[in-house]
């Protein structure tokens, strides 16, 4: 069940705290095609582990490298050693998060091209929330980390201070400040960040009009109902695209609900990681898998009733919608993870199927 990077590393996924056991892609039925990682690293225009089409001799073609050290080193008919489940986690002292495979996975940016390419379906952006879940275990979190992560949590705190967003927003102009944060905080300086707004989409007022329960959205015109989540970027950053899907939608004759953590029904855990609803995946970024789950099973709670009566969960941000579709499958989050799984999807591709259907001629007309 394990298998060898280098002389002295040595690595076992059985016992990895994503539950790498249950993937539907990952498993030893899938070790015999009869294309693997050292024939797809021969062909032309193969992606590379951090997305980008490579010639065959590219140094960061390393989805082998990957393949080896996480996917083949879990051995066995599956499941983890004996006297312990797979959610009892990884040990800060475990090899996956060891530098050896850090060297592996910094080139990797979360893409799936693997996935979709790969002809095992080896998913790398899985693997390397395992890998960081392990490895921050071991070194801990830095400031970057802690920023990121922790976004849709301050993000309404820096909105609603008068002045603040406009001091914050002086590091895309001012290059000592710039650079002064690169150095602690390792963000590049040559990179421009988001811009922070004090006008945002929830302290709006058309945010707080559209709040449905299921039954008045399935017994609106038609039963055009359906639910637009607002995800921590648009809403905070860009929340024109919000009023713009919004807009869309309405005229389109849809009655929308936007999930509101503050307006909600539903009787949530205590979940202090986000002040809106979210998908969680800010910390899977940066390997909190724990404070992922809470905050993304609080998300499927609220979303469970909607889906159950077929309506649809649309989503503009991809990263946020598909978090929906993918990792929140294998997070132990039940059987109303996938029922919300079915029904989300992206703006576009709801458009492109109501169109398809026959469902847009009200807005084709305006």
């Amino acid at each position: 069940g394990r298998r060898r990077l280098g002389p002295r590393v040595r690595v076992d996924l059985r016992d990895s705290p994503f539950g790498l056991r249950q993937f539907p892609d990952h498993g030893p039925h899938n070790r015999g095609r009869g294309q693997g990682p050292e024939e797809r690293r021969r062909e032309p225009g193969a992606p590379t582990i951090d997305g980008h089409a490579g010639p065959p001799d590219h140094p960061r073609l390393r989805v082998g490298v990957g393949h080896r050290v996480l996917f083949g080193a879990r051995g066995g008919a599956g499941g983890a050693p004996r006297g312990r489940s797979a959610d009892d986690g990884v040990s800060a002292s475990s090899p996956l998060g060891s530098d050896a495979v850090k060297e592996v996975m910094e080139l990797c940016v979360s893409c799936k091209a693997c996935r979709r390419e790969c002809p095992t379906g080896v998913d790398m952006a899985k693997m390397k929330i395992e890998f960081l879940s392990a490895y921050k275990k071991r070194t801990g979190h830095s400031l970057r980390d802690l920023a990121v992560a922790y976004l849709p949590k301050y993000a309404s705190i820096i909105s609603a201070i008068p002045l603040l967003p406009t001091i914050l927003n002086l590091r895309n102009h001012i290059a000592p400040i710039a650079k002064l944060q690169e150095w602690i905080m390792g963000i590049s300086a040559q990179r421009s960040l988001p811009i922070w707004k004090s006008k945002t989409f929830w302290n709006q007022k058309v945010a707080q009009s559209h709040q449905f329960t299921p039954e008045e959205l399935v017994q609106s015109n038609h039963g055009k109902g359906v639910v637009l989540l607002a995800d921590t970027f648009n809403a905070y950053f860009e929340d024109e695209n919000l009023i713009a899907a919004l807009k869309v939608l309405k005229a389109a004759g849809y009655r929308v609900h936007i999930p509101n953590k503050r307006k909600s029904q539903t009787k949530a855990a205590d979940n202090t990681c986000s002040k809106e609803f979210c998908c969680g995946r800010t910390y899977l970024a940066v390997g909190m898998v724990d404070k992922a789950k809470a905050t993304l099973g609080e998300l499927i709670d609220h979303l469970a009733p909607y889906a159950d009566q077929n309506i649809p969960i649309i989503g503009l941000e991809p990263s946020c919608l598909l978090t929906l579709r993918d990792e929140a499958l294998v997070l132990g989050l039940g059987d109303a993870a996938h029922v919300v799984s079915q029904q989300a999807m992206l703006l576009e591709e709801f458009l492109a199927r109501e169109n398809k259907n026959k469902q847009l001629e009200v807005l084709k007309e305006k």
